[in-house]
């Protein structure tokens, strides 16, 4: 019933919206490295700072990066995305250096057979995604490879990081998990379907999970 349409968070598929939300995630970061500046902070704020020029770019803010980029905006965007995941990888690599000596732990353990199950789906899901999809061409198979593998090892340092060290890096656990779902239905959307429900609840599990990351640190 037309009463009803606005009960369906079409707001979620609007650039207004998706740049409003990257714009307020590069704020929080940025306050909370300039409250509480540590390295760990500084790096979070790079990625995430990187991430919201990648949500710019893959939205085609004003048009703008679609003229710029052309077809190289959607490589563009995952490339950076890739970069995001490298510093997150360095971030809490580093905090757990920082920890002390690495004491190995039934809760590491855990989290590294979790993160194997991930890693090895991850691949395989992907592998079938992309043979279902045969007409894309073959530097997007190689991108997407790449970049499973980069948010994978990515999700395995949070992982690993909440392990062992507890505390508020559990909530990064959950954050970069809402990523990797984000992603894995980005892959859906790009090889399988295209639905207005999977890009809303692509943009209902990213922002949680990067503010998650972000109020980890």
């Amino acid at each position: 019933m037309k009463g009803q349409k606005g009960l369906g968070f079409d707001f979620l598929l609007g650039n207004k919206f998706k740049s409003n939300a990257t714009f307020f995630m590069s704020m929080i970061a940025i306050a909370l490295f300039v409250a509480y500046p540590t390295r760990s902070r500084e790096l979070c704020m790079y990625a995430i700072l990187i991430s919201t020029l990648a949500d710019l770019v893959l939205m085609d803010y004003n048009n703008l990066p679609g003229i710029v980029l052309g077809e190289k905006r959607f490589y563009t965007g995952m490339a950076l995305f890739g970069i995001t995941h490298v510093i997150y990888m360095v971030c809490f690599s580093n905090m757990m250096v920082q920890s002390g000596p690495f004491v190995y732990t039934p809760k590491v353990n855990i989290a590294f057979w979790i993160f194997s199950i991930i890693f090895v789906f991850s691949l395989t899901f992907s592998a079938l995604m992309l043979s279902i999809a045969y007409k894309k061409k073959i530097y997007f198979c190689i991108a997407t490879i790449i970049y499973v593998m980069l948010i994978c090892f990515s999700l395995g340092s949070m992982y690993l990081c909440a392990a062992v060290l507890g505390g508020k890096c559990y909530l990064a656990a959950i954050g970069i998990t809402f990523f990797w779902i984000s992603d894995v239905l980005i892959l859906i959307r790009e090889t399988k379907k295209d639905t207005s429900l999977i890009r809303k609840l692509i943009w209902v599990f990213y922002p949680i999970g990067q503010m998650l990351i972000v109020f980890s640190i």
